[in-house]
């Protein structure tokens, strides 16, 4: 059975990715304190590694 409009999620998710563009914010770092998550700020160059790797894997879906 074929799932309906994965290829159109995907292209749209594409697009939207295309369009991100980084903003500063705080992360957990999976780290706890007296019980409470240790927050950290994100860095750029993480996620455009990741952002990246996520594009290339939907162009390459949006091909197949």
């Amino acid at each position: 059975m074929r799932k309906k409009n994965v290829k159109e999620r995907r292209k749209v998710a594409l697009g939207n990715l295309l369009k991100a563009k980084f903003t500063p914010k705080q992360v957990k770092s999976g780290k706890f304190v007296k019980g409470k998550p240790v927050m950290v700020d994100r860095s750029e160059e993480t996620w455009n590694k990741n952002r990246d790797y996520q594009i290339e894997v939907l162009e390459k879906r949006v091909q197949g």
